[in-house]
């Protein structure tokens, strides 16, 4: 390289420099406009955000827990879509929810690319809102069976019936019927606790308990 080509190679790489950064300056970070609240009644909700100049893509990470804090699933995904819904359901009624988007500019697939680190957007699911049995279910005995009716809900698919056994309320079986009633055969004598809750199309509603103490006599 001669004297006179070194300071036009050096204004070159300047020249460089300034589109490189000036384009990373330009990838802003958009902005979540749905949902809207920060309350969501639907398991599988849409997340939509505001498109970014110059993005090549977006990367979106979110994570799902419970209340009480046991994770329930990760995603961290990049699309080039202004919008994403979840593949599956991110809680079965109530979970807690951080989210982070980045808008990329760059074309590599490094996560450095990632030209700003916005903070965490949080939102709570709760999908029993709407979708709640309003009584404790009625359970009418004959011989060792058990006849278990409730009252409908509007909205409701079907509605989930479990079955608990002894003090220490074991887990027995499930079951699931499109009917506000369901028959319940084989007990023995003990102490039965029955949970019933609906899924509507938000997912499952909180359950409604009914506790039973079921003596031999009664079984004749």
């Amino acid at each position: 390289m001669n004297k006179r080509q070194a300071p036009r190679v050096g204004v070159l790489l300047l020249c460089l420099s300034y589109l490189e950064s000036h384009a990373r300056e330009t990838c802003a970070t958009p902005v979540l406009i749905s949902p809207a609240e920060v309350d969501i009644t639907e398991a599988k909700p849409r997340f939509e955000w505001t498109s970014v100049a110059n993005a090549k893509r977006y990367r979106f990470w979110l994570e799902s827990r419970l209340p009480e804090g046991r994770v329930l699933s990760t995603h961290d995904i990049q699309i080039f879509a202004t919008s994403w819904i979840p593949p599956t359901a991110l809680a079965e009624t109530r979970a807690l929810l951080k989210v982070k988007l980045t808008a990329m500019c760059d074309e590599g697939d490094n996560n450095d690319a990632t030209p700003i680190a916005p903070p965490f957007v949080r939102f709570r699911i709760d999908t029993s809102v709407g979708c709640v049995i309003p009584a404790a279910p009625i359970v009418r005995l004959v011989g060792q069976q058990a006849d278990v009716s409730w009252p409908a809900v509007a909205g409701a698919d079907y509605y989930e019936l479990s079955t608990f056994f002894g003090d220490e309320a074991k887990f027995d079986r499930k079951n699931e019927t499109r009917n506000a009633k369901f028959l319940l055969e084989s007990l023995s004598p003990g102490v039965w606790t029955i949970a019933v809750r609906p899924h509507c199309s938000s997912g499952y509603g909180v359950y409604r308990f009914k506790v039973l103490n079921i003596s031999s006599a009664l079984m004749r």
